[in-house]
């Protein structure tokens, strides 16, 4: 992988999903916080461009424009990243995001974030069907279920890489 051709997306770390007690909470993903902050800041010091995403429902009371669940969790915020908002699970519907890629010049997107097995799942599809390579990061994607996440991990074929992996390719 070419660090400068290469991009970190990071799918709906949103508190909504996050903090503990949340109405989408994802048990266990609090622990892997520090080593998530710790790739994002690795990543961008090599040079890749980051874009995080953040989900968001017209209807319920979960992830609602402009409140604190849906905001991205403290733990891993933007800096001076990319910020696109959704409204459907994959990152290219509907948004910029194919745009912003294509700008830089960016063939390979790395897939992190929640949920493994809805979000990060067609983010990745939508990332194939427009002729991205895709890296799906099997330690920081998270999902309620682990077999949900193992079943998407197996799926998703050669592509899988554990974080320390994928810094290894782009150093």
């Amino acid at each position: 992988m070419d660090a400068r051709n290469t991009a970190l997306l990071v799918i709906d770390m949103q508190n909504d999903f996050v903090e503990d007690g949340a109405i989408f909470e994802v048990k266990g993903i609090r622990d892997s916080l520090p080593q998530f902050s710790e790739f994002i800041a690795k990543c961008r010091e090599l040079g890749v461009l980051v874009i995080y995403t953040r989900h968001r429902e017209s209807k319920g009371k979960a992830l609602r424009q402009n409140t604190h669940g849906w905001r991205i969790h403290k733990g891993i915020a933007p800096e001076q990243d990319i910020v696109l908002d959704k409204g459907k699970n994959d990152a290219f519907s509907g948004t910029a995001l194919d745009r912003e890629l294509r700008g830089r010049e960016i063939r390979t997107v790395i897939i992190t974030g929640t949920m493994t097995d809805i979000c990060c799942n067609a983010t990745a599809a939508g990332a194939r069907l427009r002729g991205y390579g895709v890296v799906f990061c099997s330690d920081l994607t998270f999902t309620s279920k682990k077999e949900e996440h193992e079943r998407i991990l197996g799926e998703m074929g050669t592509s899988v890489r554990a974080s320390k992996e994928i810094l290894e390719a782009l150093s």
